[in-house]
């Protein structure tokens, strides 16, 4: 029979499990006992995302339920984060919208943005937002085309396509539009194609 556990010179080993994870569990599950001034409900992030470790880990399903609505509150503006909990902590809920809000931004991915992330999830980002564009384009084009002779080497009129007015100020038809195209095209089944999303 193991001793451990008995007395303070022998306590239980939680081989992997940091001190501070651990009492932010507690913390949670126990709050007058470890912290007589302490609510439940006031956790700080990093402690409700302790919880979600542990919870995760030991199978706590109404710890783990729990700490994943908190979260989910926290980082709605956040993706990167959004993304980075729920790869590492199974939250498959999370993954389509966080992969969502990053691909239409206006700006790409910073070089911290893409660390965080891991470079392959980077890197299916932006796989996805080049996919978006270059269907934008293919539908500018056969608009174009549709409307104007191949033989003009010049676009006279204007013409308004998914970029917004087309104007004759270039032969290419440089776009001009009060909206970026990218925060409003629908990314949803490329998303889904490129990371293997079934739901």
């Amino acid at each position: 029979m193991s001793s451990e556990g008995l007395s303070d010179q022998n306590p239980i080993r939680l081989d992997g499990i940091s001190s501070k994870d651990f009492r932010a569990l507690l913390k949670y599950m126990f709050p007058q006992v470890i912290d007589p001034s302490a609510d439940s409900r006031n956790l700080l992030t990093e402690e409700w995302i302790s919880i979600l470790k542990l919870s995760t880990m030991w199978n706590m399903v109404d710890h783990r339920k729990s700490s994943i609505q908190n979260l989910r509150m926290r980082f709605d503006y956040d993706p990167v984060t959004r993304v980075v909990l729920a790869q590492s902590h199974g939250i498959d809920e999370w993954l389509l919208p966080a992969y969502l809000q990053p691909a239409h931004r206006k700006e790409p991915l910073s070089a911290l943005e893409s660390s965080r992330l891991g470079y392959e999830t980077a890197f299916k980002i932006v796989e996805a937002r080049e996919r978006a564009y270059s269907n934008m384009l293919s539908e500018v084009c056969n608009a174009c085309a549709d409307k104007f002779s191949p033989a003009r080497s010049r676009i006279a009129q204007t013409h308004a396509g998914p970029f917004g007015t087309l104007s004759a100020s270039t032969s290419f038809g440089v776009p001009r539009t009060h909206a970026h195209p990218i925060t409003t095209y629908d990314m949803t089944e490329t998303i889904k194609d490129i990371f293997g999303i079934t739901a």
